[in-house]
């Protein structure tokens, strides 16, 4: 009898405090839906929607192993980007995440007005710590996500373990077409410095870039497609050829693989060969240097 009053001493307390913690979420969440309020605690309480300063961002982790893939969309792209990959097929070698960066997806919307790189990565930084996620990582990022993959290895190194650049853009195309005429040049500048939902800055991430350290030696693949929609002419075409092998030569032992049939987006073109190159990274790393 003495044990059945506590069990329902521990239920009503129980009752009562998510009783309690529904009314919070109703009363502080004010002219949302009641269940996108709740849905967001919830978050919140399971560790999945995380404090990165007067903001939180959206994370997903799955798996173990070490070291862990941490995937970094392209602009304006949420977490669902990679849904494409089968993560189940990176899950069953290792740990992996996606994320919303601020103002994406279920991340809440950051107060700032322009954005850029450097402040992306350091978020980036404070979302793994205080997820408890373990260094070293597997960086994977996509066009824009490429470039936060480099400035964060460049950054912290002795938290990279290798890297896996998609179709990443390149500070080099911050400079427009030196053919085009003066506005069109100064027009293709003002395009950059917003240029996307996200508020991102390019013009000054690509500067934050410039300034970095170089990378230090990790393994590396970067993947290009043979087919890049983004490039508008032949120009832009010989650029985005040219930056591809560039960052292939950033560091020692890297490759590059032009991948056939596939537009910028490869992750969901070609994603077998996303997921066989993240492995192929994932196995070097375990590799005791020379």
């Amino acid at each position: 009898m003495k044990f059945s009053k506590i069990k329902l001493l521990i239920l009503s307390a129980a009752v009562l405090l998510i009783g309690f913690s529904v009314f919070v979420v109703l009363k502080t969440e004010r002219g949302k839906p009641a269940r996108t309020a709740i849905k967001r605690q919830w978050l919140i309480l399971t560790g999945k929607l995380v404090s990165v300063g007067e903001h939180r961002l959206r994370i997903e982790c799955r798996g173990t192993g070490s070291p862990t893939v941490v995937l970094d969309a392209g602009l304006a792209q949420p977490r669902q980007t990679w849904d494409t990959l089968e993560l189940r097929e990176i899950e069953k070698f290792t740990r992996v995440c996606t994320y919303d960066r601020a103002g994406l997806g279920e991340s809440e919307k950051p107060k700032e007005e322009k954005r850029t790189s450097e402040l992306i990565v350091r978020e980036l930084q404070t979302l793994l710590k205080e997820s408890g996620e373990n260094k070293p990582f597997l960086l994977v990022g996509h066009s824009f996500g490429g470039m936060n993959a480099r400035l964060y290895a460049s950054l912290f190194p002795e938290e990279v373990a290798g890297l896996v650049l998609i179709d990443s853009i390149h500070e080099d195309q911050c400079e427009p077409n030196p053919a085009l005429a003066l506005d069109e040049q100064e027009k293709y500048i003002a395009q950059l410095r917003d240029a996307s939902s996200e508020h991102v800055d390019i013009l000054e991430s690509c500067r934050e870039i410039r300034r970095a350290p170089p990378l230090s030696p990790v393994p590396l693949v970067v993947l290009s497609s043979d087919n890049n929609l983004l490039s508008q002419d032949k120009y832009e075409q010989e650029m985005h050829d040219k930056i591809q092998k560039s960052l292939a030569q950033m560091v020692p032992d890297s490759k590059l693989l032009v991948v056939e049939d596939s537009g910028h987006f490869i992750q969901r073109d070609k994603p077998d060969v996303v997921i066989n190159n993240i492995r192929d990274v994932y196995e070097r790393t375990k590799k005791p240097a020379n």
